[in-house]
């Protein structure tokens, strides 16, 4: 099988960010230690009320025996690979570039041929042996050219109702400013309910010119928020030399997003990134895109996966978001394309693999259904020229994004995927199908595979069988002084060791926890839980998380596959992927990222006492040698600390797992406290893309409006920190770094 490089975006998977005194108890807590109460935006709200309780000397006499919660040797097992299956073979097909069905009506299916310009349609029935033509549009596409003709369609979401269709192709004109090619996407109507498309009623959405025949994208999709959505190319020829991927001034490169209802003959959504047209194009939704040919939505996240084909060396799969810029022609894949580049300023891809594998990629579906259990979740895609079909999913043992071949060289020149709306069974269409239909359906190769990996939080060992909100008794309750950013979520913390094993404290004060060891974070908000992460050390030594959502009676929480988000309490909150959980608790910061001696040092409620947590962790044996120095603890927000030494730690807690050396974030910013201003690399630095601030810098003396810095902890759009999983701004954490920032008179 061959291997991919892959990259996933980095994440918010900490804890919370209001500061906690050492010195002051948590009360209450069924089990031993009580959930931070974030949910104010007071500063002192993790303060607890009771200062009068008495702290003892040990919280713990003895080591608790820890028989069930220990980390299983790996996570969850992979699937096996899986087969393609023929559909509808008795119909046959010229070089289909596209295969879809109405939103109104699953038993019928559209097939458009690229180079004839016909739409055929047929009934979802395996015996079908006719098809009907539907519209005919050779008249209007090009000719001669292999990246263009009928390049893609979709039907209105109210068709029923209003018969409209939208159709993408590329055209001949008359010599303009780029010469004679044009992308041209257009709304017809439908006079008989799907039976016939009427060109007469051909009605020009985008007219856009290119400056070379090849990169046309073409695909077109209706978003879950209703509005139209555009891949365009970026305008051909080999590593756009005219920048256009780069330029938010015109369309190509980009992912255009419209809406078709709220004008003539469009509307601009009023979050689009540049919807006031000064920075740019009004349509742009996303940029640095080289080819996006094919892209979709997921049906229960409304995540928006783009195939995006590479130039020489990278294919790449990109998860794309609102005002995300994807790279091109800066970078491609991981590397910068020609000469330097700030890959920082970039969102990276989700996947890539190299061109010595594959030519092109086409993005497919995130398997939505029933028939293969072990694919839910997981992104197909497959590359055109080497008919490799690929499945992206979580490695088990790490969680990172794992891209794998799941069907070995299918011998198929796939142009697009489909999906049928009744079981979300997934399609794929052979362009060079000749005398055979050319569909295919993915199916099972092997039996389901028997998972021994916890599905429910009940089957973990970690918590009580029949009680899952209870710890069991080998569970340790811990706190931290200085937590993460969490959207204000509250916290209940605990940790395991196999029995018989020790922590080992490293130079720097980080703990490094024996292979086996399980940490486990319940968030909730208003009282009500959402979710309870479990952070295990398997085998091989890599950490994985692995996050468990509450029913509603908070009965039991099951294990979820993908990220996902959720509502609770009129919050809008967002349950981290595996893949982000283990990019947020990077190797270089320690994995565990909480348990350092620093954070550690404080007292805590362990149900009947409350004791020092350092002092009692090793009264019961837990380190291999005793603490270096128990007497430092961790600035927190609202702490008696200088401004300087509580903001430095406040980037320490929730930006030093990424931004420090040795990191995946190629940037020369390391913003660990303990490193000082002058070789941290933020101040008066500039940084590629001043989020539109001219004349910013990371860091700018005396003026938190002209620092990058600022902006970006201020902000929840693509250019928000934390990057992800986060919907809410830190007021109390960012009026804490603004006002560090106004207080520096310069820099070292």
């Amino acid at each position: 099988m061959r291997s991919a490089l892959i990259l996933a975006v980095i994440s918010a998977c900490g804890d919370d960010p209001k500061a906690t005194d050492p010195t002051v108890t948590n009360q209450g807590g069924s089990a031993g230690l009580t959930a931070d109460a974030d949910t104010d935006s007071d500063a002192d709200s993790d303060t607890d009320t009771d200062t009068d309780t008495d702290v003892v000397e040990f919280g713990l006499d003895t080591r608790p025996a820890n028989p069930t919660c220990v980390a299983p040797s790996v996570g969850p097992l992979p699937i096996g690979e899986v087969a393609l299956e023929r559909a509808f073979d008795a119909l046959t097909f010229s070089r289909p570039v596209w295969m879809g069905q109405r939103p109104d009506e699953a038993n019928v299916w559209y097939v458009a041929e690229q180079y004839t310009g016909k739409v055929f349609r047929f009934d979802n029935d395996e015996a079908v042996s006719t098809k009907t033509q539907v519209i005919d549009i050779k008249s209007l596409i090009e000719s001669g050219n292999n990246e263009g003709g009928f390049l893609g369609m979709v039907f209105h979401p109210d068709f029923a109702s209003n018969g409209k269709v939208y159709l993408s192709f590329t055209r001949n004109t008359e010599a303009g400013e780029f010469g004679d090619h044009v992308s041209e996407v257009s709304e017809f109507t439908s006079p008989d309910g799907g039976l016939t498309i009427d060109i007469s009623t051909r009605k020009p959405v985008f007219e856009i010119p290119h400056p070379e025949f090849n990169h046309n994208g073409g695909n077109v999709e209706f978003g879950p928020d209703g509005y139209l959505y555009f891949g365009l190319g970026d305008g051909g020829s080999s590593g756009d030399p005219w920048d256009n991927a780069q330029n938010t001034q015109v369309l190509l490169g980009k992912m255009l997003r419209v809406d078709v209802d709220g004008g003539d003959p469009y509307g601009i959504p009023d979050d689009n990134p540049f919807a006031d047209g000064v920075a740019g194009a009004p349509e742009v939704y996303a940029w640095g895109l080289r080819n996006a040919w094919r892209f979709s939505f997921d049906v229960e996240t409304g995540d928006l996966w783009v195939g995006d084909v590479g130039q020489n060396d990278w294919e790449e799969v990109n998860l794309v978001e609102l005002a995300g810029n994807y790279g091109w022609n800066e970078v491609e894949g991981l590397s910068c394309y020609d000469g330097g580049c700030d890959m920082i300023a970039f969102k990276p891809p989700f996947a890539i693999y190299e061109n010595t594998v594959g030519a092109a990629v086409v993005g497919g579906y995130v398997y939505r259904g029933t028939a293969i259990p072990e694919l839910q979740g997981v992104y197909l895609y497959i590359d055109y020229s080497y008919g490799d079909l690929w499945g992206l999913f979580f490695d088990p043992v790490t969680g990172l994004p794992d891209a794998r071949i799941i069907a070995n060289n299918t011998g198929k020149s796939i142009s697009t995927f489909a999906q049928d709306w009744t079981d979300n069974t997934v399609y794929m269409v052979d362009h060079d199908a000749g005398s055979s239909t050319g569909i295919w359906r993915i199916v099972a190769a092997d039996a389901p595979i028997d998972d021994p990996f916890p599905a429910t939080l009940a089957e973990s060992g970690c918590f009580e069988a029949g009680a899952p909100t209870e710890p069991v008794a080998g569970m340790i309750p811990y706190d931290i002084n200085h937590g993460f950013w969490s959207d204000g979520a509250d916290k209940k913390r605990w940790f395991s060791l196999p029995d018989g094993a020790q922590i080992t404290e490293t130079v720097d004060g980080d703990w490094d926890l024996p292979i086996g060891s399980v940490l486990a974070k319940e968030f909730s908000i208003a009282g009500k839980r959402i979710e309870t992460r479990l952070f295990m050390r398997h085998l091989d030594g890599a950490w994985a998380g692995y996050a468990y959502l509450w029913n509603e009676d908070e009965t039991e929480a099951t294990l979820l596959p993908a990220g996902q988000d959720v509502v609770v309490d009129a919050v809008e909150w967002t349950v981290p992927s595996r893949a982000e959980c283990v990019l947020c608790h990077t190797d270089p910061a320690g994995g565990t990222l909480g348990l350092l001696t620093t954070q550690m040092n404080r007292n805590v409620d362990y149900g009947a006492v409350t004791a020092p947590q350092l002092a009692t962790l090793e009264h019961i044996g837990l380190f291999t040698a005793s603490l270096a120095d128990t007497t430092s603890t961790m600035p927190t927000i609202d702490g008696p600390e200088s401004l300087d030494e509580r903001a430095r730690a406040y980037l320490d807690v929730n930006c030093s797992q990424c931004h420090r050396p040795d990191t995946w974030v190629r940037t020369v910013l390391d913003l660990r406290r303990t490193t000082d201003l002058a070789t941290s690399g933020m101040c008066a630095v500039p940084q590629v893309g001043d989020l539109g601030i001219n004349g910013a810098l990371i860091v700018t003396p005396g003026d938190a409006s002209m620092s990058i810095l600022s902006s970006r902890i201020h902000r929840r759009d693509a250019w928000g920190m934390p990057p992800v999983a986060s919907n809410q701004v830190d007021e109390v954490g960012a009026d804490l770094v603004d006002e560090w920032i106004n207080s520096l008179t310069g820099c070292p």
